[in-house]
């Protein structure tokens, strides 16, 4: 259950460095738009990324011009009611949880909660996220700031809600400006 609660902590330090360690090459980070998790390659997603995103994104951050994080948010979650849902059909154990994560910046404070449902993978090496699925409480409320997203490439296949059928190119991916802070981690 430690790899449920690692990203928080790693989060939460802005250790960007250490979150981007616990991808699997392969990995997809998807936040719906809606809490049924509709099909990410055919309706707007808030968060649809894969590995190579992760990294870009990540890397930008740590320019420290990245407006959405400027002055960096102080952030704190708390991971709760963690339950092993069982294996996938490639061997991942995948595992729910809910989260809370109380968000401090210069515009005021902000509550955010939801439901996330990791992938784990053995790998050399340890145990490694190839999945993260993050379905946020409030989704018909606005947020403080931008939660727009585009959908992925025309022509690209359809993925389910357990985040199967990883593999997939860039071209695939859309998303629009967004932080660790709306993801419960």
């Amino acid at each position: 259950m430690r790899k449920t609660q690692q990203p928080a902590r790693l989060a939460d330090e802005n250790d960007y460095g250490g979150w981007e360690a616990l991808w699997t090459d392969d990995a997809l980070y998807w936040v719906p738009v809606d809490s049924a998790g509709s099909d990410p390659v055919t309706s707007v997603s808030v968060i649809y990324d894969n590995r190579r995103r992760i990294t870009t994104w990540l890397s930008q951050l740590r320019t420290g011009k990245r407006y959405v994080h400027a002055p960096p948010s102080t952030m704190r979650r708390i991971i709760s009611n963690i339950e092993i849902l069982g294996l996938t059909e490639i061997g991942d154990t995948e595992v729910g949880a809910n989260f809370l994560l109380l968000e401090a910046r210069a515009r005021g404070t902000q509550l955010w909660g939801g439901q996330t449902t990791y992938r784990l993978r053995e790998v050399a090496g340890g145990v490694r996220l190839s999945c993260k699925k993050v379905v946020l409480v409030d989704l018909d409320q606005p947020e403080p700031h931008s939660r727009i997203g585009r959908t992925p490439a025309p022509g690209t296949s359809s993925r389910n809600s357990s985040c199967r059928n990883q593999a997939r190119t860039a071209t695939e991916i859309g998303h629009v400006d967004r932080g660790l802070a709306k993801t419960g981690s």
